[in-house]
C-alpha cells in the first residue's frame, strides 16, 4: 500500500503531470481488496465465474460468462 499511496503518484507527477489519478490508485486498491468477494457475488447469480491469479498472486481478476 504504501508503493500505491506515495511512490505510484510521485511517479505519475514525474512522467505524466498528473499525480491525482495515480493517487487514486492506493484509494481503490485498498477499498476494493481482491477479486475473491466479486467472485463470491457473481458466482451465486447467474454467472459461471472462474478466479484467476497473476503474476505469482501479486494481482488477481475473475472472468466469466452468463448462463443462459
Amino acid at each position: 500500500m504504501f508503493y500505491l499511496k506515495n511512490i505510484i503518484p510521485i511517479l505519475g507527477k514525474l512522467f505524466l503531470g498528473s499525480p491525482e489519478t495515480y493517487r487514486m490508485l492506493g484509494v481503490y486498491t485498498e477499498e476494493f481488496g481482491n477479486s475473491k468477494n466479486i467472485h463470491r457475488i457473481f458466482n451465486k447469480l447467474e454467472f459461471e465465474v472462474e478466479y484467476v491469479e497473476y503474476f505469482y498472486g501479486c494481482a488477481s481478476g475473475i472472468k466469466g460468462r452468463k448462463i443462459k
